[in-house]
């Protein structure tokens, strides 16, 4: 029997959080309230059991408490039914999500910036979608009162400003605090409101701080204008904690949560140029002039999207992004050079390492029969179990077939082939020149300098608060595991057909305390 829990929830998702750095600074004294989160009530891990350390798969999973083979999110780009890769946002998760069953009790849930949420859809409380929105719009927020009331006391809402497309690496540094600080604000104006039990608030500074930033924390040059950038964006979010904290009350329950870790990038992989020279893949004529001639549309192409991405006012970015222009470019840039009638596998998207085959009737001028598929997928792995980086290391630790690691209605979506990374300390360039060395920089979209930090298996959790148990430290949460959780803590049922199950031992045994609502104010 269902008995709706009355106090309030607040969670902070906060992408990519290293637990390494977190134990760090926690005994170094830097996140005081962190550590005083943890002394409280529980701390531990996350982990995601796929080898596939994706924001929308696993962001996707943790919401809907299915895997992906259940709900339909692979990666940022994945195929449609007609072969046809697109973008994927909040439309192509195919389940309900937790706080739709929260929703339909009577639990107010309130859903700030998470991915996978646009358009949004929300039955009661508010929602404003997060990265996979084209951009700042009315159409981004439920109701569209609360997306005006945000902008009448903040000015335009800065949903995507925290992204480094387009900027330099010193006027990134300044960006990331900056708009942690203007995203404090915020927080805390949406969790000082009296009109939510469950709330959910995204941000990603550490993450884009531990992608970009990386090299100089582990560097520790004292010189180094940028060796505390890692640093100054925990220190952020330490401060978010307790801003956020005090403005739920003190009778809220508070979890911090990320749905994986990050650690030192060792090399980019150019996969298409390592398909390309084992003979899986080709590109079209080889003459030195049709080759010249791509590599100067490639850059022309790059340009463009790295200027745009800095120069063009943030107004703007809605309707660019909604733009057939900017697929077309995507598209061309990611596939425009391959002859597809001589390629058999291609890696596509912005996956950890994920290998499509080009199969006839599926992909629009595949190649490879159904009869033909068992034999590629053995050679493919093979090959990529032997691939060894300059210093003889071999990157490679095992090669995924999809039907290993997913399964349900949507497996025909999923990559064919996943690359599992050692240490997960590898990961795809996205610039993709076909005349590139296989190991070298990891190239991302519009950017200016590459990355040096990668993702790890495990994220950070902690919580403290009435509803939650004191026992300190806790074993590995898994992702599946967290949506029936807060159900369960919400004094929910847990649907039958959520994979996870509710982890009794980070809640409290003491009965639900209620409080007396007030009625919703403005802003």
């Amino acid at each position: 029997m269902e008995r709706i829990m009355k106090t309030r929830t607040i969670v902070l998702c906060v992408s990519e959080m290293s637990p390494v750095l977190v134990r760090k600074w926690v005994d170094a004294g830097v996140l005081e309230n962190i550590a005083g989160l943890m002394a409280r009530g529980v701390a531990g891990r996350t982990r995601y059991e796929v080898p596939f350390y994706l924001t929308p798969q696993m962001w996707a999973t943790i919401t809907t408490g299915v895997s992906a083979g259940r709900h339909g999110v692979f990666d940022y780009y994945q195929r449609d039914q007609d072969g046809k890769v697109g973008i994927t946002d909040g439309s192509v998760v195919a389940v309900p999500r937790f706080w739709d069953r929260m929703a339909e009790r009577g639990v107010r849930p309130g859903v700030v910036n998470l991915p996978l949420t646009y358009p949004p859809r929300l039955h009661c409380g508010f929602m404003i979608s997060g990265q996979d929105a084209p951009g700042d719009h009315v159409s981004i927020a439920k109701p569209e009162a609360f997306y005006h009331e945000l902008r009448k006391r903040f000015g335009r809402y800065h949903l995507k400003d925290v992204f480094p497309g387009g900027q330099d690496k010193e006027s990134y540094a300044a960006l990331l605090s900056s708009e942690a600080g203007r995203q404090t604000e915020v927080f805390e104006a949406i969790a000082a409101r009296d009109d939510w039990d469950f709330l959910m608030l995204y941000t990603s500074g550490i993450a884009m701080a531990q992608h970009y930033f990386w090299a100089h924390l582990e560097a520790d040059e004292p010189r180094d204008p940028n060796r505390h950038v890692v640093r100054d964006a925990f220190l952020a979010v330490d401060r978010m904690v307790q801003t956020i904290s005090a403005a739920a009350g003190p009778d809220a329950n508070v979890f911090v949560v990320s749905e994986c870790g990050a650690g030192r990038l060792a090399k980019g992989v150019n996969l298409n140029a390592y398909l390309r020279h084992r003979g899986f893949l080709t590109f079209k004529s080889t003459a030195t002039t049709a080759r010249t001639a791509r590599r100067i549309e490639r850059g022309l192409l790059t340009s463009i999207r790295a200027r745009a991405q800095r120069h063009l006012p943030k107004r703007f970015f809605y309707w660019a992004n909604r733009s057939p222009l900017k697929k077309w470019i995507q598209n061309r840039l990611a596939s425009g050079a391959i002859d597809w009638l001589r390629t058999r596998a291609y890696h596509r998207g912005k996956g950890e390492g994920n290998i499509y085959f080009n199969m006839a009737g599926r992909e629009p001028q595949g190649v490879v029969t159904e009869m033909e598929r068992a034999a590629l997928a053995k050679e493919v792995e093979a090959s990529l179990l032997a691939l060894e980086d300059e210093g003889g290391e071999r990157p490679v630790v095992a090669v995924h077939r999809r039907e290993k690691l997913y399964a349900g209605p949507f497996l025909e979506y999923a990559p064919d082939m996943i690359v599992e990374w050692r240490d997960a300390a590898y990961m795809p360039t996205e610039r993709n020149f076909e005349d590139e060395a296989i190991f070298g920089p990891r190239w991302r979209e519009y950017m200016y300098w590459p990355t040096t930090g990668s993702h790890r298996p495990h994220g950070f959790f902690a919580a403290a608060g009435p509803d939650v148990s004191k026992r300190g430290s806790v074993d590995d949460i898994g992702l599946l595991d967290l949506a029936p959780t807060w159900l369960a803590l919400s004094g929910l049922e847990v649907p039958p057909e959520m994979e996870g199950r509710a982890r009794q031992d980070l809640l409290s045994d003491a009965p639900f305390p209620t409080v007396a609502r007030k009625s919703a104010e403005r802003l």
